[in-house]
């Protein structure tokens, strides 16, 4: 885990989008925290490793859906995101923090909606993503025609959530899992197997916030 940690520092540094970086980094911090954390290891450093894996997650989503196609495809469907709360401050990329040390006032409401969208979607989660709008039958249709509604509103709420955090990063952690969201919405008349990595890439940021919110003593 450290050597992955290493790697993404190299990476942080040469990553001009800031979003992205902040991702690099969070995926450093909280595996570094998480290796100093084993040696009197409990259950309560879980979260640690799991921000980690999903900033990681996120990361190889977003890359995914610029290879395959479907940002560049998608993107111009949806509008530009809200100005941020405000560009966190530039650390150092050797020695990134924690963006969330202590628990934010949003994060009870968070994981709740994180965990209701969960639940929500559960129908939808056992469908096969390979399988395009094309050869959808009416009752596949009909479920994301549903999944549509519930993902628009979902966005809103998280977007809504991020900027009432008052944390730059947790606040554009959040912005860019509902645009991504709002991407796979907008995908679904012509939906391809391409576009369930913007589903993905949302999924994953989600659960950035999430754990970094239990990290730091949430429930």
């Amino acid at each position: 885990m450290l050597s992955a940690a290493e790697g993404s520092t190299d990476l942080a540094k040469l990553t001009p989008h800031r979003v992205m970086r902040e991702l690099y980094e969070q995926a450093v911090a909280y595996w570094r925290a998480y290796a100093e954390a084993v040696p009197s290891y409990s259950p309560t450093n879980d979260p640690l490793a799991r921000v980690a894996t999903a900033a990681s997650n996120a990361i190889s989503n977003i890359c995914s859906a610029i290879v395959y196609g479907s940002a560049a495809s998608r993107s111009p469907l949806i509008s530009p995101s809200p100005s941020p709360y405000g560009a966190g401050p530039v650390g150092d990329p050797d020695n990134p923090v924690r963006y969330v040390r202590k628990q934010l006032s949003v994060c009870p409401a968070w994981i709740s909606a994180a965990q209701s969208f969960d639940n929500d979607t559960v129908e939808w989660l056992s469908t096969n993503p390979n399988t395009p709008a094309t050869q959808w039958s009416p009752e596949q249709q009909d479920l994301q025609l549903r999944m549509a509604t519930l993902m628009g509103k979902n966005a809103g709420e998280m977007q809504n959530l991020g900027a009432q955090s008052q944390n730059p990063v947790f606040d554009d952690f959040a912005s860019l899992l509902a645009q991504y969201r709002r991407a796979y919405v907008q995908s679904i008349p012509t939906y391809v197997a391409a576009d369930a990595y913007l589903a993905n890439t949302a999924a994953e940021l989600s659960a950035v916030n999430s754990h970094a919110c239990r990290a730091a003593g949430a429930q």
